[in-house]
């Protein structure tokens, strides 16, 4: 159903779903997006298909579901339970049942937008969900049975969504959803601000929302999402410029970064989880200026150049000298980070990245470095 919504846009998502709603299937856990219970689906509108990704909607802005699809627990809702569902009860999966909406959530993203369908991918994708009480192997077991009943169907057609109805994963309104997405598209000059010193620019807000929270709520906010100009992803003359907007999750499994620098792919697997990867942002991770944070260290070695914008002007700041002392940087009042460019290696050049934490998942770095040998 179309939702009109006169709340506070900074509104976190999990909020608006629990108390507004009254769709309680989604759980409030950590309040950090570490422990995956507020998982949902929102479907995007993407050269006219709609594509479908998880995340963790206590960080994720009410006023950033504008245009979009959200899919709580309640909206996988069929006459019985989907196939995943069922072999979660098959296998005994499922115990105090907390996190169990969170999974269903998550493997329902996964098979309906992963290009690939394997029980290892489909453990990546559940990197953000944490499981108190069963451990993981019922789970898995669960994911096996469905993978090894309906993944041939999914990836045998071009529509992957159809497949999933037919499969029964997924209830048939969402066929419908692409024409009902198109008709609230807004025109771009709409969506676009002017520049002001007064703005709190959101990217993916997962930094944000966690040091700032119902601080947020009384701000003037611009949602950097709808900013197609922050989406751009060019190889060129042995360079490659990264939008400022582009997410952690399309670094990690972007074919560039696999062909040219596959450390970094590889490396962002560490960096978080889906959920979040999801979400977050080159500029958010390189604006929030931690010392130990992980594109900075990558992109600094890079030889990385940033293109600031305030209104119609436009500035490029080297990486090396936009960080100035510690969490000082050189972004005035109302500027925004358009985009990055970083050097590519070339045939006769090394790059590698390092980092040490104390767990593999969802930890800072202690120590992280980066080395680019010519």
């Amino acid at each position: 159903h179309l939702q009109e919504i006169s709340i506070s846009p900074a509104t976190t998502l999990l909020d608006y779903l629990r108390q507004f709603a009254d769709l309680p299937g989604t759980k409030e856990g950590c309040g950090e997006g570490e422990c995956g219970a507020c998982t949902v689906l929102v479907g995007e509108l993407t050269n006219d298909s709609v594509v479908y990704k998880a995340v963790a909607s206590c960080l994720f802005p009410l006023g950033d579901t504008d245009g979009k699809h959200i899919v709580s627990i309640e909206g996988l809702n069929q006459a019985s339970l989907n196939p995943f569902q069922q072999a979660m009860v098959d296998e005994g999966a499922s115990q105090c049942g907390y996190c169990t909406p969170g999974f269903i959530i998550s493997i329902t993203s996964y098979l309906l937008s992963s290009p690939q369908l394997d029980a290892e991918t489909a453990m990546t994708a559940l990197d953000g969900n944490i499981c108190r009480c069963t451990g993981y192997a019922s789970i898995k077991r669960s994911i096996e049975q469905v993978l090894k009943n309906h993944a041939g169907r999914l990836l045998s057609g071009t529509d992957r969504l159809a497949a999933a109805v037919e499969s029964g994963l997924i209830p048939d309104y969402f066929l419908n959803i692409r024409q009902q997405l198109k008709k609230i598209q807004k025109p771009p000059e709409l969506l676009s601000a002017r520049a002001s010193e007064k703005v709190i620019h959101i990217g993916g807000g997962t930094d944000l929302y966690v040091q700032q929270g119902d601080d947020l709520k009384q701000q003037n906010i611009r949602f950097l999402s709808q900013d197609e100009s922050l989406k751009r992803f060019e190889e060129k003359n042995n360079h490659l410029l990264i939008g400022a907007g582009i997410t952690m999750e399309t670094i990690r499994t972007s074919p560039i970064f696999a062909n040219h620098l596959p450390e970094i792919g590889e490396s962002m697997k560490w960096v978080s989880s889906t959920l979040v990867r999801n979400r977050a942002t080159l500029a958010g991770n390189i604006v929030n200026a931690s010392p130990i944070g992980d594109l900075s260290i990558m992109f600094l070695v890079l030889n990385g150049v940033l293109t600031i914008r305030k209104g119609e002007q436009h500035r490029e700041v080297p990486l090396s000298r936009f960080f100035q002392t510690y969490k000082k940087i050189d972004l005035e009042p109302g500027e925004l980070v358009e985009h990055i460019q970083i050097d590519l290696p070339r045939d006769n050049e090394r790059f590698s990245f390092e980092r040490i934490s104390q767990r593999a998942h969802f930890d800072i770095a202690t120590c992280n470095s980066a080395l680019w040998i010519k």
